[in-house]
């Protein structure tokens, strides 16, 4: 939905800045806990894994899984690139954005697979503390004077010197990339926090009837601690700070919490049917409608003048959905309408 929003206003995309806090980072749940929920269904799949691959010490059944993770590592990792070439005409490749959101989940899927392969359950915590405690670290003693802005963050600096500026995400301004190289050592973090939580569900939700208030208690662990540390290392969705990482890992672990009460223990499954169609097939529906928004927005398209071109997406949004709603609900209007279209 957050990719089909035709209007952003400098006061919204926070141009030239980092905006940190808590209170900034509600703005952005409603684009996290689908990311977050995601991520959970992965992580629900090695829960599951992880008792047989461990537990019987299986050498062809291990080899068969990590052959399964290296191949839905490079679908992820590459999927954009295929989608990117879709339109594939008038390309400028010097300046295509080497990193994103479905490269950030294929590294944190990836490393955070390996990792629940690689280590038993009981040591995934004290992986998870010193993941985010070494992001903090480098954050801090490599980011100068002003380690946690825009412009003098040290995985900016990183990413410069690794990709390129050209390849780089320039939707603040200057080269930076929210998804880029050193802000997806914590995103691993979030990821093994999906894994435990999955596996806490596994293993207690048909034996100890109290597990869900524990859940629910360790989701307002995680905010609190996450609140605490803001006072040190800011709460930042762009730098996927630690404190961040916390925090939103916390508002997860309520919101499935909830979930599971309503359409469980409640049986109000029917209600969900919405939200069960697009958690079965997120690739495909996040692939579709990348398509769909090229075929309206770069293939779609018509002169207006000899200097000026209009597309579909533009027509729609500006002669329909502004008209209805205005800038700010129209555009939203445009997003969900989008999100039904889909269904």
């Amino acid at each position: 939905m957050l990719n089909n929003f035709p209007f952003f206003s400098k006061e919204l995309t926070g141009l030239n800045s980092l905006e940190n806090g808590f209170q900034i980072t509600l703005r952005i749940v409603l684009g996290l806990i689908p990311f977050l929920g995601f991520i959970w269904i992965i992580k629900k799949v090695f829960s599951l894994s992880e008792g047989i691959i461990l537990g019987q010490k299986d050498t062809l059944l291990k080899a068969l899984l990590f052959s399964g993770l290296i191949l839905s590592f490079l679908f992820l990792f590459f999927l954009p690139a295929l989608l990117y070439n879709f339109e594939f005409y008038n390309k400028d490749y010097s300046a295509i954005r080497i990193m994103g959101v479905l490269q950030r989940i294929a590294l944190a899927y990836g490393f955070g697979a390996i990792i629940i392969l690689a280590f038993r359950k009981k040591y995934i915590p004290f992986i998870t503390v010193f993941i985010l405690l070494i992001y903090w670290f480098i954050m801090w003693y490599f980011g100068g004077n002003d380690p946690y802005s825009l412009e003098g963050n040290v995985g900016r600096k990183i990413d410069i010197w690794l990709l390129g500026e050209n390849h780089l995400w320039m939707g603040k301004g200057i080269p930076f990339d929210p998804e880029g190289i050193v802000s997806t050592l914590p995103s691993i973090g979030t990821v093994l926090i999906g894994f435990l939580s999955g596996r806490f569900i596994i293993e207690n939700k048909g034996s100890n009837p109290g597990w869900l208030f524990k859940f629910l208690l360790a989701g307002a662990y995680f905010i609190i601690i996450g609140m605490i540390w803001d006072f040190a290392f800011p709460i930042n969705k762009p730098l996927w700070t630690s404190s961040y990482v916390l925090y939103t890992g916390g508002l997860a672990i309520l919101v499935l919490s909830l979930l599971y009460w309503l359409i469980d223990v409640l049986n109000s499954r029917k209600f969900f049917t919405f939200f069960k169609v697009f958690g079965v097939n997120p690739l495909f529906a996040f692939a579709l409608h990348v398509i769909w928004v090229k075929i309206i927005s770069g293939i779609i398209r018509w002169k207006l003048s000899e200097d000026e071109t209009a597309n579909a997406y533009g027509w729609l949004y500006h002669n329909i959905f502004q008209k209805l709603a205005g800038d700010h609900n129209g555009s939203l209007l445009f997003a969900v309408t989008h999100i039904i279209f889909f269904i």
